[in-house]
């Protein structure tokens, strides 16, 4: 179950991370993940 929670956690880290480097880097970034 704490795998699941961390892997949640990671999940949504980099989703932001996406969303924040959408700004700067091309849109080709969230089209790979």
């Amino acid at each position: 179950m704490d795998s699941c929670f961390l892997h949640s956690i990671l999940y949504q880290l980099a989703s932001l991370d996406v969303q924040g480097q959408s700004s700067k880097s091309s849109p080709k970034m969230i089209s790979n993940l």
